[in-house]
């Protein structure tokens, strides 16, 4: 299954751990180049330093053939218009983390 995760924070970090001992095909995007760096070294899986809402980003990390998208960042703005984006662009599914209303 191709899978493409937006955010490696606590919960992107976790699910591509465990996503990658399934022998997934991973490519995460992570727009801290540090966190990125650390998680290349812990995961066999395709790293992206970006920013998962932009067009050519996504284009770039091939969803046109991604099965599975999760937008999984801290900042709502960016996952809503990752998801979207991933989606019209050929997503076969998308999941959006929003947090809750304060």
């Amino acid at each position: 299954m191709n899978i493409i995760i937006v955010g490696s924070g606590e919960i992107g970090t976790h699910i591509a751990l465990n996503l990658a001992k399934e022998s997934h095909s991973i490519v995460v995007i992570e727009a801290d180049e540090r966190i990125g760096g650390e998680l290349g070294e812990r995961l066999d899986a395709r790293i992206m330093i970006g920013d998962g809402s932009s067009l050519d980003t996504l284009i770039e990390a091939n969803i046109g053939e991604c099965d599975l998208f999760l937008a999984l960042t801290s900042d709502d703005n960016v996952n809503l218009v990752a998801s979207s984006l991933a989606k019209k662009l050929g997503a076969r599914q998308t999941i959006c983390r929003v947090h809750p209303g304060v």
